[in-house]
């Protein structure tokens, strides 16, 4: 194998790898907006506002959540009436979801998926 055909692998790999991590991200930043989403309508409060000031983004394999700072704490607060829980709109489900995108990443990146992203953009493996 010469010098152009290892590059070439190289970055047919990246290619891939990236794509993987950018679905994994994509897919967990949607969860928890779905999650958050669920959690606030089902609590009847004066949380509405929270779920407009959310928003995702994802560049170079980062996720950047961008939300109310109000929203960090509402976890904290007691809510009278629903058995004096908290609204948990944020640790739990970020905390959930962050062990999950570990999981993927970590296990999930099989000979099976590598080939159907390969599939996905012309690449021969």
């Amino acid at each position: 194998m010469n010098g152009i055909d290892t590059l070439q692998n190289r970055s047919n790999a990246n290619i891939i790898t990236d794509h993987y991590i950018h679905e994994v991200l994509e897919s967990a930043a949607e969860e928890i907006h779905d999650q958050q989403s669920r959690v606030i309508a089902n609590a009847n409060s004066n949380y509405q506002d929270l779920l407009d000031l959310r928003s995702y983004t994802i560049s170079s394999g980062t996720l950047t959540l961008t939300h109310a700072l109000r929203e960090r704490f509402v976890d904290m607060k007691r809510i009278k009436g629903k058995s004096q829980k908290s609204l948990e709109v944020h640790n739990q489900i970020i905390w959930s979801q962050f062990n999950v995108i570990i999981g993927k990443l970590r296990y999930g990146f099989t000979q099976d998926i590598r080939n159907s992203i390969a599939g996905k953009f012309n690449i021969d493996m």
